[in-house]
């Protein structure tokens, strides 16, 4: 079973941030995008908020430009070099995602949370795709506002590779993952890659807090304007995917105690739904914790 979830009382109004092109028809991967929005609607969990597509400009200096000329114009093999087939509507739901992390961003800054239903990319790197991810929408917020700084703590199975190589790129982009598969990370400068023991041990969960809560230390010292938590819920115990293998309450525990962190150093948090492989009603229903965390 996924479910934990409970009936507290709703104290204030989430802003979350969703377009239906997140999600068309004929793009199964992202199906689970769409089915969290459509729980969110249906509990009335939060005020809508509808993004505008990523321009060209908003990306010229982010990917190398020969990466990005592939990636709009479906020129192999770069162009399908995050493992997903190239079309324009993945072209055009990869950029409405983007999208919403600019409004995410600005709507966290203001509301002091907001959740950005759709995937931030962390292994899209400056001049390649990488697992499912074409491009990077965690580093696109820190490279849009130059003056800020960012923290991404990234919660996802893998680690966010792609991230990390940006980090390298923009003095005010900092990431910390927590992960039980590392994928390439290997932390440096303005990364840490913190790997959780004990995978398939009966103390993994307590073990996954206690790396949650050393990354959360390490975030608040850098006293970051801007957090963006990449929520990845594929260290699940029934996800095909999970090294790990956490249970539903852990993954919850999680996101409470994130939300519950920064919001009492007053940072600002964008969330971001990272991967998960069960089936999208199971994904939909982690989340859901996801969003009574945020919410509270």
């Amino acid at each position: 079973m996924s479910k934990l979830h409970n009936t507290m009382t709703l104290t204030m109004t989430l802003p979350l941030v969703y377009h239906p092109d997140y999600a068309p028809a004929g793009l199964e991967h992202f199906a689970r995008l769409r089915v969290v929005a459509e729980m969110a609607q249906a509990e009335a969990l939060g005020e809508f908020y509808l993004p505008q597509p990523v321009t060209r400009a908003d990306l010229q200096g982010l990917h190398d430009d020969a990466y990005l000329d592939a990636v709009l114009t479906g020129t192999l093999p770069l162009a399908s070099s995050a493992y997903l087939p190239w079309s324009a509507q993945l072209v055009n739901a990869c950029l409405h995602m983007l999208g919403g992390q600019l409004l995410g961003a600005q709507l966290a800054l203001t509301h002091g949370r907001c959740i950005n239903l759709a995937c931030g990319f962390h292994h899209a790197h400056p001049n390649t795709g990488g697992g499912f991810c074409l491009l990077n929408g965690l580093a696109l917020v820190a490279h849009a506002m130059p003056k800020l700084k960012v923290a991404v703590l990234d919660c996802d199975e893998h680690g966010g590779d792609g991230t990390e190589a940006f980090a390298k790129r923009l003095s005010n982009l900092h990431t910390f993952s927590v992960f039980g598969s590392r994928f390439g990370v290997r932390g440096g400068l303005r990364s840490r890659a913190l790997q959780v023991p004990g995978a398939c041990t009966p103390a993994v969960d307590s073990l996954y807090l206690e790396v949650l809560d050393q990354a959360l230390e390490e975030v608040l010292a850098l006293a970051p304007d801007l957090v963006i938590y990449q929520a990845g819920m594929d260290s699940h115990e029934h996800d095909p995917r999970a090294t790990l293998k956490v249970n539903t309450a852990t993954l919850a525990r999680r996101d409470q105690i994130v939300f519950a962190t920064f919001r009492q150093a007053q940072i600002p948090v964008l969330g971001v739904l990272a991967g998960a492989y069960q089936g999208p009603q199971q994904v939909a229903e982690l989340y859901l914790n996801l969003l009574l965390a945020a919410l509270h």
